[in-house]
């Protein structure tokens, strides 16, 4: 994989999740374009460069997320005495890449509704997991206005509306798919490293 592409793909999710997004929310379900990307470098890249680009997007999702209010509060006004968490979006990205990863050999990669579906089941795993580790935190350092219920209802409205966006965007991402070189290696198969 083109790692400089990777970068720019990246920064270009990023800018369009933290300055898009909440203005194409619909209620408090806001659409997670970062996490397509993850699922879309997991669907062609080789198993440990996928896990790799996903952990890096995670880390990012750590570091944009963990200075603001929850997910809950569906806005992006800093927490009083907030502290960046690093560490649940990582594992989370990690852990969804990974699934898709496993199931890729099942599935028709280029199909629109492959992209949809593994943006629902990463997208569903990742955030499991940040909740949890969010709840876990919460025991012996209280977060304010944190409810794991209502993370796990918004986050949920949020990946159906980032399957959604998925189908859409899963044609734009073909005509992008050579410009990653996800396979340039002779051993770039499913257990490969990248």
């Amino acid at each position: 994989m083109r790692w400089t592409v990777f970068a720019l793909a990246a920064y270009a999710a990023l800018a369009l999740q933290v300055g898009l997004a909440r203005h194409v929310s619909l209620g408090s379900a806001q659409p997670q374009i970062v996490l397509l990307l993850a699922v879309f470098v997991a669907l062609s890249a080789p198993t440990r460069t996928a896990v790799v680009a996903c952990g890096i997007l995670g880390l990012f999702m750590d570091l944009l997320a963990s200075p603001y209010v929850l997910a809950a509060t569906a806005t992006l006004e800093p927490a009083p005495q907030a502290a960046t968490i690093l560490g649940p979006y990582t594992l989370g990205y990690m852990a969804g890449g990974y699934l898709v990863v496993q199931l890729r050999p099942m599935l028709f990669r280029h199909h629109p509704l492959t992209m949809a579906a593994m943006a629902l089941a990463a997208g569903a795993e990742a955030h499991l997991l940040v909740v949890g580790l969010l709840w876990l935190r919460n025991w012996y350092e209280p977060i304010e206005g944190f409810i794991a219920s209502a993370e796990l209802g918004v986050r949920g409205l949020g990946l159906l509306y980032t399957a959604g966006l998925g189908l859409l965007l899963a044609y734009p991402a073909k005509w992008i798919t050579p410009a990653f070189a996800f396979h340039t290696g002779k051993h770039s198969g499913r257990g490969q490293g990248g």
